[in-house]
């Protein structure tokens, strides 16, 4: 942030099912990648900047959401790295590289597009799969 505190984090937890989590994930994203023209144009605190969101849920909801079908499908076929491999540390063997290799975070980490344009790299996104 431009005044030195450090990242917000916001985490949306609850233990029950059905209850809008991943809902709420994704509109918050969504609305903090709005505010970013407003912020920079009016030169507020900086609060409001890029916005990296990771989905830890199994199902792969918040990636869907955010990613849309056809991208989502396209990361599961290439067996692209997930928050799965962030957690093993390493990238596995699939049929691109047969063997295990060191992960780069900038392989992780998808570009969403923010809400000005689809390259906007505003939103941003580790995705998840089911394991």
């Amino acid at each position: 942030m431009a005044d030195g505190q450090g990242p917000v984090v916001v985490s949306v937890i609850n233990m029950k099912g059905g209850v809008g989590k991943t809902t709420i994930a994704a509109m918050l994203a969504r609305w903090l990648t709005s505010m970013r023209p407003f912020t920079r144009q009016y030169g507020s605190s900086g609060m409001y900047t890029d916005t990296l969101t990771i989905d830890l849920d199994p199902q792969a909801n918040l990636s869907q959401a955010l990613m849309g079908g056809r991208r989502c499908r396209d990361f599961l076929n290439a067996q692209s790295p997930s928050i799965v491999e962030v957690f093993k540390g390493y990238q596995p063997p699939n049929r691109f590289n047969p063997s295990p290799h060191p992960l780069s975070m900038s392989s992780v980490v998808h570009s969403i597009g923010g809400r000005s344009s689809p390259n906007d790299s505003s939103l941003a996104l580790i995705p998840s799969r089911s394991e």
